[in-house]
């Protein structure tokens, strides 16, 4: 397993133990979950463009602006890094329905010795307006075209914030995390998270049908399983289980015929 998609895992793993303890996808449902059924979940991510060694960036701080206010996010633990990893978690948290329409947010840029180079409080509008729905999750992208020969030019005209977009891709990777109801999509190259979808609170395992491009969901609290078109990247039909069932993990044949 290569460096950056190590990076990628820490990115998932930071994203879903910073407001809970993210099971194993094979294990039973946790207790401790975040209640979204009036709140959507959202993670952010800052997106460099560039891979140059020279510099360190974070964003912290981070809040949204619905009106009439502003909603502080939890940050993450530490979210300084090195340019030469293209993506970094930054935020989460679960956020009330409603339409949010910008950003805030300290950054900071250093070099690789921990001189400080810049720091500046910035408020950046999103790219589109952002729906938050009830039992909905969402990534938001910073995305950043700082390098260090542009420092001296305005910070937020090398920053842009967009949302999470349909993605048309086959190769990607499927991350599920009942703890935070999400499921997020990340790309096989370059390794990073593109999406994020709101699954049932009893959602606790997942098996991914490569032949026929469906993802099966197991869900223990309805005694059903999910089915998920991963070329639309919609849920298309529920799989009834009986009653006298209390599965807590499933596998899938290789010919996509069978579930176990």
């Amino acid at each position: 397993m290569d460096k950056t998609f190590r990076h990628l895992i820490l990115l998932l793993l930071c994203a879903c133990s910073l407001l809970s303890s993210c099971a194993p996808i094979n294990s039973p449902a946790r207790e401790e979950r975040i209640d979204l059924s009036t709140a959507g979940f959202l993670t952010i991510y800052l997106n460099h463009s560039t891979t140059e060694t020279l510099t360190q960036v974070s964003i912290n701080g981070v809040e949204i602006y619905i009106e009439p206010e502003w909603y502080p996010l939890t940050d993450a633990v530490s979210n300084l890094q090195e340019n030469k990893i293209e993506q970094q978690f930054v935020a989460a948290d679960p956020l009330s329905a409603g339409i949010y329409s910008k950003i805030r947010f300290q950054i900071t840029v250093q070099s690789v010795t921990g001189e400080l180079l810049r720091q500046e409080q910035m408020e950046l509008p999103l790219s589109r307006p952002l729906e938050i729905k009830s039992a909905s999750s969402n990534c938001l992208f910073v995305d950043s075209q700082l390098a260090l020969q542009h420092l001296n030019q305005p910070l937020q005209r090398q920053l842009h914030v967009r949302s999470q977009q349909r993605i048309l891709a086959d190769e990607l990777l499927y991350i599920l995390c009942p703890e935070i109801q999400t499921l997020y999509l990340a790309r096989v190259d370059p390794y990073r998270i593109v999406a994020a979808h709101g699954i049932d609170a009893g959602i606790i395992d997942m098996a991914l049908d490569n032949e026929h491009k469906l993802l099966y969901l197991l869900d223990q609290q309805q005694r059903l399983i999910q089915r998920f078109d991963t070329t639309n990247q919609t849920l298309t039909d529920r799989i009834p289980l009986p009653l006298t069932d209390h599965p807590e993990y499933i596998e899938v044949s290789a010919d996509g015929n069978t579930l176990y």
